[in-house]
């Protein structure tokens, strides 16, 4: 199996491909209705909606990285967190996610087998850290949503 299939699995599993560790991103936000997208809060003050996406921006991160910047822009005017009350129904946000998810694996999927061990540009980590890293970042985020209604007996089956 080429490096690039593995790391494609692997942001597979989190995102929406039912791993072996429990629900994925997708399974948690399918669960969860509009109505709910922004009650209950993070520990950090953050809304379903927000960190739905927040996952959003930091596909696109790593696949400006891969790409070397070339020409790429996130579609929403934020960084890293949007602002409460950001103008994106629950609808819209999930399918900006669900399409820098799609572009982030068609990077991953163009990306040189060889230079998967090479540190990214201006950090210091390798290029097969980020994907890595982006995976764990979606399971990270699917448990902090979940938590975040877990004295919703109505969600995720609790």
């Amino acid at each position: 199996m080429k490096t690039n299939e593995l790391f494609i699995q692997a942001l597979e599993f989190s995102f929406q491909a039912h791993g072996w560790h429990g629900a994925d991103l997708c399974q948690t936000l399918d669960e969860i209705p509009p109505t709910l997208a922004d009650i209950g809060e993070t520990r950090d003050g953050f809304t379903a909606r927000q960190v739905l996406l927040h996952c959003a921006y930091w596909k696109y991160i790593p696949r400006k990285l891969l790409l070397s910047e070339q020409g790429i822009e996130f579609p929403l005017d934020f960084e890293d967190w949007p602002p409460p009350g950001f103008p994106y129904t629950w609808i819209e946000a999930r399918e900006i996610l669900v399409e820098q998810h799609r572009l982030l694996l068609g990077a991953v999927r163009d990306f040189p087998d060889e230079n998967w061990d090479q540190t990214v540009p201006l950090k210091d980590f390798t290029f097969a850290r980020l994907i890595l890293g982006a995976a764990a970042h979606d399971a990270y985020h699917t448990g902090q949503i979940r938590s975040m209604y877990l004295n919703r007996p109505d969600l995720f089956g609790v």
